[in-house]
This record gives structure tokens, sequence and C-alpha cells, in this order.
């Protein structure tokens, strides 16, 4: 039960982290990720449930990281295994 609540207060902070992002595909994007949460809803493989619950936790920080420059910063943005 705790693992659910977890997920949907994951699935909330994407949605609101995605609704402040800058984009004319904002509700594309939106629409995307409801689908696929609905989509993963009966997952049951657990490594298969680490590994999309592992893909959205790092999307989300994505999306705050872009979302959180907000014209302070020099507008770069820098995502994980690049150089």
């Amino acid at each position: 039960m705790a693992a659910s609540a977890g997920v949907a207060q994951l699935y909330r902070d994407i949605l609101k982290a995605a609704k402040r992002f800058p984009s004319i595909k904002r509700q594309q994007i939106l629409e995307d990720i409801k689908i696929e949460f609905h989509a993963n809803k009966a997952m049951s493989n657990k490594e298969e449930v680490a590994k999309a619950r592992q893909v959205a936790v790092s999307s989300l920080q994505q999306l705050r990281d872009y979302v959180g420059l907000g014209g302070s910063g020099d507008g770069q943005v820098q995502l994980k295994g690049t150089v």
C-alpha cells in the first residue's frame, strides 16, 4: 500500500512539474505522462516496476531542473551521461 502511495505522489509531482514546462507541446506531454502511468498501472513484475519507477524519478528530476531555471541561470541543462 505504501508503494502505491509513493507512485501516486510521484505521478502528481511529475504532472505538476510538466504543467510548468515551457513548451508548445505541453498538453501532449501531459497526456503522454497520463497514458504511460495508466498503461503501467497493472504492472506486476518487480524488476519492471523498479525500472519504470527509476525512469519516472529521473524524468521528474530533469523536469524540475529545467523548470527551475526560471531565467536566473544561464539557460543550460546538462543531461546525465553527457559531457
